[in-house]
C-alpha cells in the first residue's frame, strides 16, 4: 500500500463507513496474493485487460444513453483502475446499498456478476473464474507508433512525431530528439522545468474503446518552481498542463489525440489520461498504467 497511513479501529461501535474501508483495504491484500505471482506477470496482465474490457462496456453504455446510469458516473472510485474496481466491488457486494458499481454490474453485466461471485464464494483462483465466465478481453497492441506509420495529428509535423515517439519509447535514437521534444512541451507548459524529455514515460490503456490497448505517454516530473506546493499534479495553483500523447494500438487505425493535461475544477488539480475524470470532457483512459508497472503489455 503506497498511500497515506490509515488507522482502522474495529469494535461493536464501528460504523458502516469504517467497516467498508476495512473490507476495501483487506481486499487489496487478497488481490496481491492472487495476481502478484513471482516472476509471472500473466495474472496481473489478465486483470488489467479484464478491467479495460469492463470500463469499455461502461463507457459505451454511458455514451449510448440506453442504460440508466445516473447513480454510476465517471467519477466513481471503482473506475479508477483494476485494483480499486475489485476492492469497491467486494465492499459493495458484502454491505449492499445503492448507487454502486455492484448495483450496476447486477443490473447490466451478468457475466461480471458470475465472475465476481465465483471469486468471492468458491475456492477457484481468480484467473480460473475469469476464464470460465468472461469471454471478451482487450488485446495487446498490434501496431507500433514508429514501425506501422506515424500518427497523423493536426499541428504536428512528421519530425514532431518522430521526436515524441522516440522519446516515449526510449529508443536508441532518442537522444537526437531531446531539444526538439522539449520545445514541443514548452509551448504548452512554458513554466515547467527544462529537460521535459527526462520526465515522460510510456503507458498503456484502451482509450478509444476498440478492444486494443493503446500507447500513451505523459509527464511525470516536477511542477513549476514557486507555484503553489511545487508539484505538477495535485497543485491547485498549477493550471498549465503538459502535453499528453495517445495513439491507437490497433494496426490500420489512424486515431490519436494529443492534448495538454486538463485542469479539473472539482478537484482543483491537473488530470492525466489514466484518471477517470478525463471521461467528462476528453474521453476515457480509465485504468491506464505506466509500462514499468505492467511489463509484457507490448
Amino acid at each position: 500500500y503506497a498511500g497515506a497511513p490509515r488507522t482502522i479501529r474495529c469494535g461493536i461501535h464501528t460504523d458502516d463507513g469504517m467497516k467498508g474501508i476495512a473490507v476495501h483495504e483487506n481486499f487489496h491484500g487478497w488481490q496481491w496474493m492472487q495476481y502478484h505471482t513471482y516472476h509471472d506477470n500473466s495474472k496481473k496482465l489478465g486483470l488489467f485487460f479484464q478491467f479495460q474490457d469492463f470500463q469499455n462496456q461502461v463507457y459505451k453504455m454511458r455514451k449510448s444513453k440506453r442504460v440508466k446510469m445516473d447513480y454510476y458516473t465517471y467519477l466513481d472510485y471503482s473506475l479508477q483502475n483494476e485494483w480499486e474496481w475489485g476492492a469497491e466491488t467486494f465492499r459493495q457486494w458484502m454491505y449492499g446499498g445503492r448507487n454502486s458499481v455492484w448495483q450496476f454490474i447486477t443490473e447490466n453485466l451478468p457475466q461480471y456478476e458470475k465472475y465476481w461471485k465465483c471469486t468471492f464464494l468458491t475456492e477457484q483462483e481468480a484467473t480460473a473464474c475469469r476464464k470460465s465466465n468472461l469471454h471478451s478481453m482487450v488485446k495487446k497492441p498490434n501496431r507500433h507508433p514508429l514501425k506501422h506509420g506515424l500518427p497523423s495529428m493536426h499541428g504536428f509535423t512528421d519530425r514532431d512525431q518522430m521526436a515524441i515517439w522516440n522519446i516515449c519509447l526510449r529508443t536508441s535514437e532518442a537522444n537526437k530528439f531531446y531539444h526538439h521534444f522539449d520545445g514541443l512541451v514548452q509551448k504548452a507548459a512554458p513554466h515547467l522545468p527544462h529537460g521535459a524529455h527526462k520526465h515522460y514515460r510510456l503507458g498503456f490503456g484502451d482509450c478509444n474503446h476498440d478492444g486494443y490497448v493503446d500507447y500513451l505517454c505523459w509527464y511525470t516530473g516536477p511542477g513549476p518552481a514557486g507555484v503553489g506546493n511545487g508539484n505538477y499534479l495535485w497543485n491547485e495553483d498549477n493550471k498549465h498542463g503538459a502535453l499528453a500523447f495517445v495513439v491507437s494500438g490497433r494496426q490500420g487505425d489512424p486515431w490519436a489525440f494529443y492534448k495538454p493535461d486538463p485542469y479539473f475544477k472539482p478537484l482543483k488539480a491537473l488530470m492525466q489520461p489514466m484518471f477517470r475524470e478525463w471521461q467528462s470532457d476528453h474521453g476515457s483512459c480509465n485504468g491506464a498504467f505506466l509500462a514499468d508497472h505492467h511489463p509484457g503489455v507490448q
